[in-house]
């Protein structure tokens, strides 16, 4: 099986890339908090100050807007706590080498996609070589997405005849996994015989790798 047909494990890259970029916002979020805490003390209670001292509000006023600013105090405090709990903030800190992985994995769905196009799997014959040519321009597109996406090209900017590019990560998305489920599927499906063998010959290795350890100690 060529490397390249198991491209579907891009999308758990891409997802782990996601998720990382989640837990940078939320912890670009957290770390505002206070400012952003200064900020709404000085809208809040200090405008309310400011009607007292024009004679517009009294002491129930000032501790309504005390008790308000320290229910949104309460909330933004909650929320920062519950967004960066320990496994975003570990996706956080893998998300330069996620990236790196996700990108060779594109890269090597272009490589793999064209290779496929020119020399489909040995094993398949007829018309499914045609079908496969056809997966091999999925996976192509798709990496060629995807490392574009990676290198900073915002889809959101761009349009083709008036029409918005938005939708085209998804697509690439979509592309890349179907290729690869399809290639690694069929890949499958014509060595079933070798997998089972492999599994078989695993299994009663075990127990005699276990038995000379025992005799060993």
């Amino acid at each position: 099986m060529r490397p390249w047909d198991l491209a579907a494990g891009d999308a758990i890259i891409d997802g782990l890339i996601k998720g990382g970029e989640a837990a940078e916002e939320a912890e670009k979020f957290v770390k505002g908090i206070p400012a952003k805490l200064d900020e709404e003390f000085v809208q809040i209670i200090g405008g309310t100050m400011k009607d007292m001292a024009a004679g517009k509000a009294g002491l129930a006023e000032l501790e309504a807007s005390v008790s308000r600013w320290q229910t949104l105090r309460d909330a933004m405090q909650g929320f920062g706590e519950d967004a960066v709990d320990d496994s975003s903030a570990l996706l956080g800190r893998l998300l330069p080498g996620l990236r790196v992985v996700g990108g060779l994995a594109d890269a090597a769905g272009i490589v793999g996609g064209v290779y496929t196009m020119i020399s489909p799997p040995e094993y398949d014959h007829g018309r499914l070589r045609d079908i496969d040519r056809g997966a091999g321009l999925a996976a192509f597109a798709g990496g060629g997405i995807g490392l574009a996406t990676g290198l900073g090209v915002d889809f959101t900017d761009l349009a083709v005849a008036g029409m918005a590019l938005d939708f085209v990560p998804g697509v690439g998305e979509v592309l890349g996994v179907a290729a690869g489920l399809y290639l690694t599927g069929d890949y499958i499906y014509h060595h079933t015989h070798q997998i089972a063998h492999g599994f078989d010959t695993a299994r009663h290795a075990a127990p005699m790798t276990q038995g000379v350890g025992s005799r060993a100690a």
